[in-house]
């Protein structure tokens, strides 16, 4: 056969078969056919796409899928402010926001997670710029993410919300959990290639899940309880009141400085009355504990969560229980929100110096949250114009001032004990000052707190219980090893003022709503990062407050197992023999009153403070 035939016989054979024909010429032949297969054009070998193309249509996808997460996410500052109307105007002010930040956040995250994974893959897949199975995966991604956020703001909000809405929130959350789950498996089965997810069956699932959060939401609408109008007369006041508060007074430094007589002004109190530890709702909030301690009612009935408030960039509307963590923060900080500091003040609701006010005392109320902090003047000046007894203790405060200017890494611990005493000074010298323009009158009811006792411990704990951290210096515990026992002197000074200034006969109730306990070793590495590695104190998981009662009245030496703030204003009510709110959610502890007290009285009720009319007793002086 000769050469021309050779190739012919090839090309018929390569054009049966789909393939085609190469020659190659060699000395040894003139000339060699050779059939190879035909590659068509889509099955041709192409060349893979670059890591940072890749990468960005990742992150084009998961943009997308993250917009969507946004704007669910948007509805859980709805479900955690009960009296928020969710309407279009009111989640478009917030949601878009949220879109904006939180979209290209996650387009990122995931982009560069995926990237990595990639990165060291055996495989490259080719990923388009808008395509419907990357979107679905990182969207899927997103609801197991946001499941988790909406879980633990449900954890950490069971205290502070109503009844109603809780169930809601867990309604909400049960949804958003059981999607996650169902649409994750579904992503793995589909992924281990069982099948491929249609699109439209996909859309109208999250359509679903979407409109069902809104309409659990929607179904909420807070109501207030009737409220019936009654008439009281109280007795005419004969003994003082003093309610004193202590912001992060903890019983391991309390009470032993008691039991050792250290403080013996709280100790003559513990000794002829009676004590408990104090829960406050948790994770503690100060503005919402001390709310409670002066309504007599939970967070939910008195609506003061916090001491922050989320509002959009127009204004309204006001969200007073901001979603915990960094959901907030960050779009705060870049300015696509506003998160203000200011809580809500009480309303619609009698406080416990509204009500004794209306009873007949002459109520000095001072140190509480919403109050300006102003410092009237005082006869004299400087430490001259304080008590004597409290100007030795400010004296040896500024002591230790002094001491923790001059010490290395002392500074910010003398800014912190700076203000501290600077705001307790503020609230003593205006109560002082109140004292000193009254004279003749009805008794005194003192309502103060001071809260630089929180500030201090936070700061200076580790100085107190060294043994907790383990790597306090000698030279550190010579500086700072006293400050925190001197501010417990200190506010034990002007507890014997106060009490002097009510009379020996008055009924004085101490209240500490939580205490503090060192801070784990992964918060004291990040606070060392951020640069607050004074911040050694903290009342997450910290142990209970203090309740301590002593007068006439309260049971000399009584133990109680637990308190609630929630207790503390019927208690002090019914032994002031008047009625306690039926509204309030807390109750009066008759272990803490005399037997010779309750034979004698019994406790009474009205509907509420609100709308109780008080014929003013007698007034004979």
């Amino acid at each position: 056969m000769t050469q021309i035939e050779v190739f012919k016989e090839a090309y018929r054979t390569a054009e049966n078969h789909r393939c085609k024909v190469s020659v190659s010429q060699t000395p040894a032949a003139t000339g060699r056919a050779t059939i190879r297969p035909r590659m068509s054009s889509s099955s041709r070998p192409h060349r893979p796409p670059r890591f940072s193309t890749t990468l960005a249509r990742m992150a084009v996808n998961a943009t997308l899928a993250g917009a969507w997460a946004a704007a669910l996410l948007a509805l859980l500052p709805f479900y955690l402010n009960a009296d928020v109307s969710l309407n279009l105007r009111n989640y478009l002010s917030l949601a878009l926001p949220l879109i904006l930040f939180y979209a290209p956040a996650s387009g990122l995250m995931w982009a560069l997670l995926a990237g990595l994974v990639r990165l060291f893959a055996a495989f490259r897949v080719r990923v388009p710029w808008i395509g419907f199975r990357p979107f679905w995966r990182f969207l899927v991604a997103d609801l197991c993410v946001l499941t988790l956020l909406f879980g633990l703001n449900l954890r950490y909000t069971r205290d502070y919300l109503p009844a109603a809405m809780i169930r809601h929130l867990q309604v909400g959350t049960t949804l958003l959990a059981v999607v996650a789950l169902l649409l994750a498996v579904d992503a793995l089965w589909r992924g281990l290639g069982r099948g491929r997810t249609r699109p439209a069956q996909a859309v109208v699932v999250m359509l679903l899940l979407t409109a069902g959060m809104f309409a659990i939401r929607d179904r909420y609408r807070p109501t207030d309880p009737p409220r019936s109008a009654s008439e009281i007369q109280p007795s005419r006041p004969t003994e003082g009141v003093l309610l004193l508060g202590l912001e992060g007074a903890s019983p391991g430094d309390f009470l032993p400085m008691v039991a050792d007589g250290r403080l013996p002004h709280f100790s003559a109190l513990l000794s002829r009355g009676s004590s408990a530890p104090l829960r406050a709702p948790r994770p503690p909030r100060p503005a919402a504990a001390w709310a409670s301690v002066r309504t007599g009612l939970s967070p939910a009935s008195h609506r003061v969560i916090g001491d922050q408030r989320l509002l959009p960039l127009r204004g309204e509307p006001v969200f007073h229980l901001p979603p915990a963590g960094l959901l907030v923060e960050l779009p705060a900080a870049l300015g696509l929100l506003r998160l203000e500091s200011g809580g809500r003040t009480i309303p619609g609701v009698v406080t416990g110096a509204g009500i004794l006010a209306r009873c007949g005392y002459r109520v000095v109320e001072k140190g509480w949250p919403g109050q300006p902090a102003t410092s009237p003047p005082l006869t004299g000046r400087g430490v001259a114009a304080l008590p004597s007894e409290v100007a030795v203790h400010v004296k040896a405060l500024r002591h230790h001032l002094d001491v923790a200017r001059r010490v290395a890494g002392g500074p910010p611990l003398a800014r912190v004990l700076s203000k501290a005493l600077a705001s307790d000074l503020v609230t003593g010298r205006s109560v002082m000052a109140a004292l000193e323009a009254g004279s003749d009158g009805p008794p005194w009811a003192l309502m103060v707190r001071f809260t630089g006792l929180d500030r201090v411990g936070r700061a200076f704990l580790r100085y107190q219980r060294p043994d907790q951290f383990g790597n306090v210096t000698a030279d550190e515990l010579d500086a700072f090893g006293a400050v925190l026992p001197e501010y417990y002197r200190f506010l034990d000074a002007w507890l014997g003022v106060l009490v002097e200034a009510v009379g020996s006969g008055a009924r004085v109730m101490v209240v500490s709503p939580y205490g503090l306990e060192p801070v784990d070793v992964m918060t004291r590495v990040r606070n060392a990062l951020s640069g607050q590695w004074h911040d050694t104190g903290t009342d997450r998981d910290g142990p209970p407050g203090i309740l301590l009662a002593a007068g006439p009245g309260f049971r000399e030496g009584g133990r109680l197992e637990r308190a609630r703030a929630v207790d503390v204003l019927p208690t002090l009510l019914y032994i002031l023999d008047l009625p306690v709110g039926r509204d309030m959610d807390g109750q009066p502890l008759p272990q803490f009153a005399s037997d010779e007290f309750a034979e004698h009285h019994a406790i009474s009720a009205v509907p509420s403070w609100e709308t109780v009319t008080v014929v003013p007793p007698p007034v004979v002086w």
